[in-house]
């Protein structure tokens, strides 16, 4: 594995983190699989999943 990746990769879990940080933890799944989510019961898990209840609250969640 090169050094960029691995700084990219460190960036990417710092991220994920600073955002899980911010928001509401009662509605933020990690690692959930996506497959009862798609039409084919397909999809591996999520690093984060939010379950919104609303429009707006899904806005607030990605503009905080």
């Amino acid at each position: 594995m090169a050094a960029s990746d691995t700084t990219a990769a460190r960036a990417s879990r710092e991220a994920l983190e600073a955002f899980a940080a911010r928001i509401d933890p009662s509605h933020l799944r990690r690692d959930e699989s996506l497959a009862q989510y798609t039409t084919f019961r397909i999809g591996g898990p999520a690093d984060l999943l939010y379950h919104a209840q609303s429009a707006d609250d899904l806005a607030m969640a990605i503009l905080t």
